[in-house]
């Protein structure tokens, strides 16, 4: 990867990523400049099943793995769960699919979201949010999260998509418990600390992604009833190179759309609104009180792998977002992971990469591309 150093284990006391507890304490700020100043490319042991990580923290090293779809693979899932094929198989969404496969999914319902389409919303998200506004305000006080930012996304994408009023709360519900699968605060089957076995073929390994999915079943029949002009009936008429969508297609598909369309317009409004009392620059570029992670793994493709010399392991690209969300996990062991390669570059040694996104711009990287000022 260009402008790293050799690849070298992040040592002891490093800080570890995987540790959702410290998540919740805030952003590793000063680790991970540490990071980028000795080990821009690190490895980081798990514990067994998982095989560990390798993580990167350049922003011109992260970006390279991020385009290069034919070497760094979203179709093995961008969760830190290792999932079989078969687990894949079963609950493939259009985040977890490379090219041409995710450009020809993502052309069914990007005619949705043209700006001449979303144009159409207008007056009813003006009206909407004055009402939301109005009905918060009313308290004297106003939650912004749960009053606005909450409600809005879900009311909008309902309307796009075609979605029952009466099913709105659950629809946020089931959201917030399938995101937050690894918070004891927001859902009762919690990853990485109960035995989800069960439910590894469902979203988010989480049962209530079956109930997700049941629920947009009852939708669909619905709208195969009565089909109109809405998302959710262009999804029913789609064909990818002249095939319709299976009812896999169809699960993960909706899934996806009511769970990513509903938290990530969330977590944008509320991140907007906290962003305007500070000064542009800051506004910007971000900082410790108003930014997180997030982790994807990017596994290599087989052809690529097994033209590396060094351990298959998991692989995520990185990305800066304020969830706001509590996270909780289970103490670490001592990792079964292969010990990676020495004397290794750091492209010949990541057999499977981990980046973690610059979450704080104002820590300098020899290698990182100068779009990320200082300050």
């Amino acid at each position: 990867m260009a402008g790293s150093a050799a690849a070298v284990p992040a040592g002891a006391g490093a800080v570890d990523l995987t540790d959702l507890d410290m998540w919740a304490l805030g952003v590793p700020y000063d680790e991970f400049a540490r990071l980028r100043r000795e080990a821009p490319v690190a490895w980081h042991d798990e514990a067994s099943p998982n095989s560990g990580f390798w993580s990167v923290h350049c922003y011109q090293d992260i970006l390279t793995a991020s385009r290069d779809v034919a070497t760094f693979s979203s179709a093995r899932g961008i969760s830190f769960e290792e999932p079989t094929d078969e687990d894949m198989a079963a609950r493939r969404t259009i985040i977890d699919t490379d090219p041409p496969g995710h450009t020809k999914l993502r052309k069914i319902v990007s005619g949705s979201f043209t700006q001449r389409a979303v144009a159409v919303y207008q007056h009813f998200v003006e009206g909407l949010t004055e009402q939301v506004l109005d009905a918060g305000l009313a308290e004297g006080e106003l939650e912004f999260v749960n009053a606005v930012a909450k409600e809005v996304p879900i009311r909008v994408l309902a309307r796009v998509m075609g979605l029952p009023e009466a099913d709105l709360d659950r629809f946020i519900d089931l959201g917030d418990r399938l995101i937050a699968n690894t918070d004891p605060e927001v859902t009762d089957v919690v990853w990485g600390r109960d035995d989800t076995d069960a439910y590894r073929r469902f979203p988010f390994r989480s049962p209530y992604g079956k109930q997700l999915w049941d629920l947009g079943r009852e939708i669909v029949a619905e709208r195969l009833r009565a089909p109109g002009d809405d998302l959710l009936s262009t999804l029913l008429r789609a064909e990818v190179d002249g095939d319709r969508l299976t009812e896999t297609d169809l699960d993960n598909f909706f899934s996806i759309l009511v769970v990513a369309g509903n938290e990530t317009t969330r977590i944008a409004i509320a991140q907007g609104v906290l962003a305007w009392p500070t000064p542009p620059p800051t506004r910007c570029s971000g900082g410790p009180a108003r930014r997180t992670s997030c982790g994807a793994r990017r596994p290599p493709t087989p052809s690529s792998a097994a033209r590396r010399s060094g351990p298959a392991t998991r692989s995520c690209s990185g990305t800066s977002r304020g969830t706001g969300t509590r996270r909780s996990s289970p103490a670490r062991t001592s990792s079964t992971s292969p010990a990676p390669p020495t004397g290794a570059s750091a492209s010949a040694a990541a057999a499977r990469t981990c980046a973690w996104a610059r979450t704080w711009p104002g820590s300098s990287c020899a290698s990182c591309s100068p779009r990320w000022p200082a300050g």
